[in-house]
C-alpha cells in the first residue's frame, strides 16, 4: 500500500498490508518501515517480500525477508515476530522470489550476475542453483512491480531464460527442483523472452525477434522435447509483414573502445538496407546513434520499427548500451555510478567515431537522438563534445536540478547514485541547459505539453537560447502528450520530423515521407 496523505516524495509511506474481504475492508499492516516493498509472495503461513531504502534503487541494494503469519483469526492474517532476513544487503540486489515446497527461489546478483538462488527454510541455507556468467533477469526488473523472470510448474520444473549480452548467448533452461538437475537447455524460436508465467505444467511468455513483433507464446510440457512453443497472439498485425521483412536490417553486436567507464562499451549496429546499386563503392551512409532511456536500462534487438524506419531510408543506426546498462554484469552496470553525463556521453561518442574509423559511415554525417534520460545523454553529448553534426532530443532532461526537485518518490533519490547527493556542484557542471554556449550544431526538440517529468519549459528555454545563438533548430510541441508519446499520429509525426530535419542538415533528399508537410527550421510548431 502507498499512502499519499502527505504527497511530498519524502513523506509518502509504503507498506505491505492485508485487506479483509468480508465487507469491512479492515486493513492490517504486515510490513512497514522501509521506503519500498515489492514481490509479496505467500505460501503456508509465510510471506516473502523484497524491501529497500533511499537513496538506493532496487538494482543497487535490496533485502529479501520471510515473515511468519498467524491464520487463526478467521480470514485475517497477523504477523508473528520479526521477519527473517534471507538474502541481500550492501551491494546486493534481489528480485522475484517464488515458493515451491517450503523452499524459496529468487534472483540475486551477489556473484556479479543475476543468478537463480534457492533458500531452504528448514536449514536456512542459500545456494546458487545454476551459477553462470549470465543474467536471468531483464531490464524491466526493478522498474515494474511483479515482473516474472522464471516460472515454476506444478511438477517442480523451473523454467528460466538467461543471457549474456557480451556474447549474445541466450537460452531457456529447465531445472528439476527435486533432483536439482538440468533437464535440458533449449534454443528458442524467438531470442527475446520475458514474463515467464506458469500454467499447470505449461508456460506462457512474451517472445519476439528482430523481424517478428513481440507476441504471447504458449509452451505445453516444456520438458518434453516433442513439444515446441507456439505463438497464440501477436501484439502487431501486419498483413504484408513477410514482404517487409526483406527490407529489415539485421543488427550486429559491436564492442568498441571508450575513454571512460570500464574502457569499452557495446552497441548494436544496423547497416542501411536500401543502398542503391548505382551508388559508388566509396559511398558511406549517415549514422544515427541512439541513446536508450533509464539510464540504468538497456536496449534490445527485438522488433523495432523505429530503427527499421531509418535503415530502410539509407541511414545506419548504432543503438548503444553505454556503461550502466543491464545485461553485461554488475561491474559494467555500476560503471555509471556517479558518472551520468560522463560515461554515457563518452560511450555514445566513442561508438560514433569507431563506426567512422572503421569506414562504415560518413564522419560528416553523424547524428544522435534519445528520449528522456537518453535525451539528456544526447543534449550532454552536444554540449560537452564535438562529435555529432546534429541531434534530436525527445522529451529529454535538460535541467538536472529540476529533475531532482520535481519527481515522484521512486526516482526522488535516483540522481544521488547517478551524480551525487542533491544539491551539489555537479548538477550545474553536467547540466546542458546551463551550458548552451557550448552548442554549435543543429538540434530539434520534440516535447509533450503535459510532460510532468521533464516540464515543457526546459525544451522552450533550449529552443530560445539555441535560436538566439543563430543555430539551426526547431521545436515541435505535441498537445496532450506527456513523458513519451502515446498517440500513433504523434509518434509518426515525431519520427518524420526528426528524419526530415537530419536530411535538411545533411543535404539529403528525404525518402517515403508521404503527405508529411515537413519541418520549418527556426520555428516552434504545435501539433
Amino acid at each position: 500500500m502507498e499512502d499519499h496523505t502527505n504527497p511530498s516524495p519524502s513523506q509518502v509511506r509504503n507498506s505491505i498490508v492485508t485487506i479483509s474481504l468480508d465487507g469491512s475492508a479492515k486493513i492490517v499492516s504486515l510490513a512497514s518501515g522501509h521506503d519500498f516493498y515489492s514481490y509479496p509472495t505467500y505460501t503456508s503461513n509465510k510471506l516473502a517480500y523484497v524491501a529497500w531504502d533511499h537513496p538506493n534503487m532496487p538494482w543497487d541494494e535490496t533485502f529479501l525477508y520471510v515473515l511468519d503469519l498467524d491464520d487463526t483469526h478467521g480470514e485475517q492474517l497477523l504477523p508473528i515476530g520479526e521477519p527473517r532476513l534471507v538474502h541481500g544487503g550492501p551491494g546486493v540486489s534481489v528480485y522475484a522470489p517464488q515458493w515451491y515446497k517450503s523452499k524459496l527461489y529468487f534472483l540475486s546478483n551477489v556473484s556479479g550476475w543475476y543468478n537463480l538462488q534457492e533458500d531452504d527454510f528448514d536449514t536456512t541455507e542459500t545456494r546458487a542453483l545454476l551459477p553462470k556468467n549470465a543474467d536471468f533477469t531483464d531490464a524491466s526488473c526493478g522498474w515494474i512491480l511483479g515482473i516474472k523472470c522464471f516460472a515454476i510448474l506444478q511438477n517442480g520444473t523451473l523454467v528460466a531464460k538467461y543471457s549474456n549480452k557480451t556474447t549474445g548467448a541466450a537460452k531457456v533452461v529447465l531445472i528439476n527442483l527435486l533432483s536439482k538437475h538440468v533437464v535440458r537447455e533449449v534454443e528458442m524460436p524467438v531470442p527475446s523472452i520475458s514474463h515467464l508465467t506458469a500454467c499447470g505444467e505449461s508456460v506462457y511468455f512474451l517472445g519476439g525477434s528482430t523481424k517478428n513483433p513481440v507476441g504471447v507464446w504458449y509452451w505445453e510440457r516444456p520438458e518434453d522435447p516433442s513439444c515446441t512453443p507456439v505463438e497464440v497472439y501477436s501484439t502487431l498485425r501486419v498483413d504484408n509483414l513477410s514482404e517487409l521483412q526483406s527490407f529489415f536490417s539485421e543488427p550486429k553486436l559491436m564492442k568498441f573502445p571508450s575513454t571512460e567507464g570500464v574502457g569499452y562499451a557495446y552497441g548494436y549496429y544496423y547497416p542501411p538496407n536500401n543502398m542503391s546499386p548505382s551508388l559508388p563503392d566509396t559511398f558511406k551512409p549517415p549514422l544515427l546513434v541512439k541513446a536508450h532511456g533509464g539510464p540504468t536500462s538497456c536496449t534490445s534487438t527485438t522488433f523495432k520499427l523505429n530503427i527499421q524506419f531509418w535503415t530502410s531510408r539509407g541511414f545506419a543506426v548504432l543503438d548503444v548500451d553505454y556503461g550502466g546498462s543491464t545485461g553485461y554484469g554488475k561491474e559494467y552496470m555500476q560503471s555509471l555510478k556517479g558518472q551520468w553525463g560522463v560515461v554515457d556521453v563518452a560511450d555514445v561518442c566513442s561508438g560514433a567515431t569507431y563506426c567512422a574509423d572503421e569506414a562504415l559511415v560518413k564522419r560528416e554525417w553523424l547524428c544522435i537522438d534519445g528520449g528522456s534520460a537518453g535525451g539528456y545523454t544526447t543534449l550532454a553529448a552536444l554540449a560537452f563534445k564535438n562529435v555529432f553534426k546534429a541531434g534530436a532530443s525527445l522529451y529529454g532532461v535538460g535541467d538536472l536540478s529540476a529533475l531532482a526537485e520535481e519527481t515522484h518518490k521512486f526516482e526522488s533519490r535516483y540522481l544521488d547514485g547517478l551524480i551525487e547527493p542533491y544539491p551539489g556542484p555537479l548538477y550545474d557542471e553536467r547540466c546542458p541547459i546551463k551550458h548552451t554556449e557550448n552548442f554549435d550544431c543543429p538540434v530539434i526538440l520534440l516535447q509533450g505539453d503535459e510532460d510532468c517529468v521533464v516540464p515543457p519549459n526546459q525544451a522552450e528555454t533550449m529552443f530560445e537560447v539555441l535560436g538566439a545563438k543563430g543555430l539551426t533548430t526547431a521545436l515541435v510541441m505535441y498537445k496532450g502528450e506527456q513523458h513519451g508519446f502515446r498517440k500513433a499520429a504523434n509518434i509518426r509525426h515525431a519520427l518524420l520530423s526528426e528524419y526530415v530535419f537530419f536530411c535538411k542538415i545533411f543535404g539529403i533528399e528525404p525518402l517515403s515521407i508521404g503527405d508529411f508537410p515537413g519541418v520549418s527550421l527556426g520555428e516552434r510548431i504545435e501539433v
